[in-house]
C-alpha cells in the first residue's frame, strides 16, 4: 500500500465471523469459497487449517 492511501468500508454485519476457508462470496452467479475466488488480495489462506491462527472474515 502507498502511504496516505487506503480504503474505508461501510456495511452492516449480518453474521458472526468465520474462518476464511468457510467464507463464501458470489462469483459468476454461484457461491464459492473466497479462497477459490479471484481477489486482489493474497494471504487469506495463511494458517488456513489452524483455527487459532487463521484469518476470520
Amino acid at each position: 500500500m502507498i502511504p496516505g492511501q487506503g480504503y474505508v468500508g461501510v456495511g452492516i454485519v449480518k453474521e458472526k465471523a468465520v474462518p476464511a476457508k468457510e467464507f463464501k462470496v458470489e462469483y459468476n452467479g454461484e457461491m464459492v469459497s473466497i479462497i477459490d475466488a479471484p481477489t486482489k488480495t493474497n494471504g487469506l489462506d495463511y494458517e488456513i487449517n489452524d483455527l487459532n491462527n487463521c484469518y476470520y472474515l
